[in-house]
């Protein structure tokens, strides 16, 4: 049996103390140390995880996918799967990364390995959503459905409120991106009071993260369909657990819904400062589809402002990230107003007017 030195159990209850700085400034070397010990090599695996996890918790996201897929390969067959519980959790995550950086064919085809029978009850839990969301991101709203339907059923089998909240709120989302809001103000009014209740631990930075994302997208699509009271409130409300979730990620998300409500309540000038940081901000975490919607909000701002040329632009930019995510409602829509802006060029470049 191995008996981990001192380096490695160092670096393990640094994070265990939240000490990320520590793990991602001295992990690489530690790994290095291990892997020249014969006797520790073994732990290498662990390591390698240990640092993918900080350095997502410092939303590095780029450099956390590398670590974890290297640790993750080495891991079977080591003492590190003891270590790491199997090394379930970092699966997840990994998928959950894939997500976020628009990684979504390698996400498509991890999550289905998660989602398989074999796989503990959480592993395929948090699989069965991400394919939900992957789906209805896509535009396929039956599959997202069934999906939704499967993960509430594998939410009850684990006997926990906060899990089948957190499904509830993904069923939100897929019946808004769908354009049936007034369904999905419902299924809102009565999920976001549950998943402010699971407490603190895990479950509640889960439950955060997910209230974070059901709120500022609700805030988004209801302004653009036209009810901007609601909008407004549930832009106020997404504060609470965006702060909470203590992520640049979800405040970027939040800027980018106060520029959609803003900019229909008619404050574009007060709107664009806000888009333009959350695009910024998007796109240095290499957040590629949230970045693609920021960038379409952009396109919109410049528009409602007159600036016809930037607005196509941008456009055109937002066409080509949508495109290559396969985000289809986005794609349909930015066809059309290209299809208007030209039009207006066209106009503009006869009249011999500058923007």
């Amino acid at each position: 049996m191995l008996i981990a030195g001192r380096t490695y159990r160092d670096l393990r209850a640094a994070f265990g103390r939240g000490a990320y700085d520590q793990i991602v400034r001295e992990g690489p070397a530690v790994a290095a140390t291990l892997e020249a010990d014969a006797t520790q090599q073994e732990l290498v695996p662990a390591t390698a995880l240990l640092v993918g996890a900080a350095l997502a918790e410092q939303e590095l996201y780029t450099d956390a996918i590398a670590w974890l897929e290297y640790g993750l390969a080495r891991l079977p067959g080591t003492a590190s799967v003891a270590e790491v519980a199997g090394g379930h959790w970092h699966h997840r995550l990994l998928a959950d990364l894939y997500l976020l950086t628009g990684r979504w064919d390698s996400a498509s085809v991890y999550l289905d390995w998660l989602a398989r029978p074999e796989q503990p009850l959480d592993s395929r839990l948090a699989a069965t959503r991400g394919q939900a969301m992957l789906a209805a991101a896509r535009g396929r709203f039956d599959d997202a459905h069934l999906l939704v339907n499967a993960a509430a059923d594998l939410a009850r089998r684990a006997h926990s409120s906060a899990l089948a909240a957190m499904v509830e709120a993904d069923r939100a989302l897929v019946v808004a991106a769908q354009g049936r809001l007034l369904e999905a103000v419902g299924f809102t009014e009565e999920v976001a009071p549950r998943l402010a209740a699971p407490g603190r631990g895990p479950e509640q930075r889960w439950a955060n993260a997910v209230a974070a994302a059901l709120l500022t997208t609700m805030a988004r699509l209801l302004a653009a369909g036209g009810d901007l009271m609601t909008a407004m409130r549930y832009l106020v409300e997404a504060g609470v657990p965006v702060v909470a979730t203590g992520r640049s990620y979800w405040s970027a998300q939040l800027d980018l819904a106060r520029g959609v409500v803003w900019r229909e309540e008619g404050e574009a000038e007060r709107a664009e400062p806000a888009a333009i940081r959350a695009v910024q901000e998007l796109d240095r975490l290499g957040a590629r589809p949230a970045a693609a919607v920021a960038r379409l909000e952009e396109a919109r701002l410049a528009e409602a402002r007159g600036h016809v040329l930037s607005a196509r632009r941008l456009y055109e930019r937002a066409w080509r990230e949508c495109a290559a995510l396969g985000l289809s409602r986005e794609t349909s829509g930015i066809r059309a107003r290209l299809a208007t802006l030209g039009q207006e060029t066209d106009e503009s470049s006869e009249s011999g007017a500058v923007e």
